[in-house]
């Protein structure tokens, strides 16, 4: 890129994101891949996703009318938000989605009565077997008690559950038995086919035991329950496709560290530590030199620190490489700043 680039700037590789997404198929088979858009909601990014075949996860009114613009059917569509006003169903499903998650009784009440048509998926409790996780889900004790009192398994359509960073199989494998335990509560309707989404937050660098695993424990249920598979990735599909260019503004040289002030940051998702940073403009190698990058708002806020042989200078660009996932999603009005560019390759 030449000094002219305009910053910041997300740029995506449309190869990675298809190998990812290929990648990640293959890992959860048989699962259908529906990906996550908080993830990232970039239509670019979806489109591409869109075109070699994937489903979508949403949670927003907005999340799910954007699928609908760029030509994503409905039957393509999970919504995810376990929680929802009674105006996000009734926009929702006016627009054709038929999936809902719930995690509540009086929730389930709710699209029965404004949603009538919809898949009704009970998300499973998890913090007890994984106190990191996030609080969403119906325990055990209230699914055996509502349906006792209020018939619940025999009015849902399937089960989901998320882990958050879910690269512990014993965790993984906990799950499965939790969700294979209510299944055999739920009562035959005819043989209806049933729902499990496995949720998200896989990574794609697992080894091949971890995946091998889960197939195993899916194969299982498969095998004792009439059930359709699901799974929502997002990170491990979109993050090692995006790069994200920013300009130097300013540098401070101090004895032992270099503050290095960029023109991106946390208004444009900057979250984490970059796997690489890498000097795009032509500069002598120096000392190892400890670096810490600030973006120029006014919290004055250290975003990532990292050692590195070369002297980084004002006017300097600079690429950070892994930074696909969690990105343009975070953008705001902070100081009034554009959202960051966003190029397809």
């Amino acid at each position: 890129m030449s000094k002219e680039t305009i910053t910041p700037k997300y740029v995506f590789d449309s190869a990675i994101l298809k190998e990812n997404y290929f990648k990640m198929k293959e890992n959860l088979y048989p699962c259908e891949i529906h990906f996550a858009l908080k993830s990232n909601s970039n239509a670019d990014v979806l489109k591409v996703l869109k075109d070699v075949g994937s489903s979508f996860e949403c949670a927003s009114v907005n999340e799910y009318e954007l699928l609908r613009k760029i030509g994503v059917e409905n039957d393509r569509i999970v919504f995810g938000l376990p929680i929802k006003t009674e105006d996000i169903i009734t926009r929702v499903y006016s627009g054709g989605c038929r999936y809902f998650v719930f995690e509540d009784i009086r929730e389930l009440a709710k699209l029965e009565r404004l949603a009538p048509d919809a898949k009704k998926v009970l998300r499973l409790y998890t913090v007890d077997l994984i106190p990191t996780n996030i609080a969403y889900g119906m325990p055990l004790e209230l699914i055996e008690k509502y349906n006792k009192e209020e018939s619940l398994l025999s009015r849902i359509d399937g089960l989901s559950f998320h882990i958050s960073n879910n690269t512990d199989v014993d965790n993984m494998m906990s799950m499965l038995e939790r969700a294979k335990y209510v299944l055999r509560s739920i009562p035959d309707q005819n043989g209806k086919e049933l729902i499990l989404n496995i949720g998200g937050s896989y990574s794609i660098d697992a080894p091949s035991s971890y995946y091998d695993t889960i197939r195993d424990g899916l194969k299982d249920l498969t095998g004792k329950y009439n059930i359709k598979l699901k799974a929502e990735p997002g990170m491990s599909i979109v993050n090692s496709a995006g790069c994200f260019y920013t300009r130097v503004v300013m540098t401070k040289e101090y004895d032992v560290y270099t503050d290095v002030y960029i023109d991106g940051g946390t208004p444009n998702g900057i979250f984490g530590e970059p796997s690489k940073v890498t000097l795009v403009s032509e500069a002598p190698e120096c000392k190892r030199r400890f670096y810490r990058f600030i973006d120029i708002t006014c919290i004055h806020k250290v975003l990532f620190q990292k050692r590195m042989n070369v002297s980084i200078r004002e006017n300097d660009l600079l690429r950070f490489e892994n930074m696909g996932a969690y990105s343009v999603v975070y953008q705001n009005k902070f100081h009034l700043w554009d959202e960051p560019l966003v190029e397809m390759i």
